[in-house]
C-alpha cells in the first residue's frame, strides 16, 4: 500500500468516527479550504463550511453512521493529492439508505 493510499484511507476513517460523535467542525479539518464535495443528489459544494452544513444535513436526515473505502488516491507533485472511494450511509437501525462513490 502506497503512503499517499495509506493516509487517504486512514483519513476516511477518521471520518466516520468524526461523523457518529457529531464533530462536524473536526471533520471537515480534514479537507482543504478550497476542498470540493460532492453529496448524492446534490450540488457540487465548495470549502469547509459547506462540508459543516452538509454534515448537518445528513444527520438532520437520520444518516448515523458513514462508512468509506479508498478505491485510488494519487499524490501530485509535493503538495496535492486526490482520492476515490466509496461509501455507505445508514441510519440508526443499520439499514443503508445509500451506496455510493
Amino acid at each position: 500500500m502506497s503512503g499517499i493510499f495509506q493516509e487517504a484511507d486512514e483519513r476516511k476513517g477518521v471520518l466516520g468516527q468524526f461523523y457518529v460523535a457529531k464533530e462536524f467542525e473536526k471533520l471537515s479539518q480534514l479537507y482543504t479550504d478550497d476542498c470540493i464535495f460532492m453529496p448524492p443528489d446534490q450540488p457540487i459544494l465548495r470549502g469547509r463550511q459547506s462540508i459543516i452544513a452538509a454534515a448537518n444535513q445528513m444527520w438532520e436526515n437520520g444518516i448515523r453512521k458513514v462508512e468509506t473505502k479508498t478505491v485510488e488516491a494519487v499524490g501530485i507533485g509535493d503538495d496535492m493529492a486526490y482520492s476515490t472511494g466509496l461509501l455507505t450511509f445508514y441510519l440508526e437501525d443499520g439499514k443503508v439508505v445509500f451506496n455510493g462513490k
